[in-house]
């Protein structure tokens, strides 16, 4: 090797401007995409959260917004958690 790099050395080989596995930003409407996806079979917004990748700060102002468009319902399941269902107008918004 050269200029005393050790084999495990694998950082000359990163680009520039960091390392990313192909993961490209969603825009708006693609996070929206997948909160309706998943919440078609209904989500309490911990599922939200972990399975589209969001953190909960993000997450409040955008079901905030869902939920006052009419794509998405919230409920009470089973007492104090929130449930959130997909209406038929965020099937609409999917298929669109």
């Amino acid at each position: 090797m050269s200029r005393n790099r050790s084999k495990l050395d694998i950082t000359h080989n990163l680009p520039a401007g960091g390392f990313r596995l192909n993961h490209k930003r969603r825009n708006k409407i693609e996070i929206i995409r997948d909160i309706l996806e998943l919440c078609s079979s209904g989500s309490n917004k911990s599922d939200i959260i972990y399975r589209c990748n969001m953190n909960s700060v993000r997450l409040a102002p955008l079901l905030d917004a869902l939920l006052s468009m009419g794509l998405l319902e919230k409920t009470n399941n089973s007492g104090a958690t929130n449930f959130y269902r997909t209406t038929h107008q965020g099937y609409r918004f999917l298929k669109s």
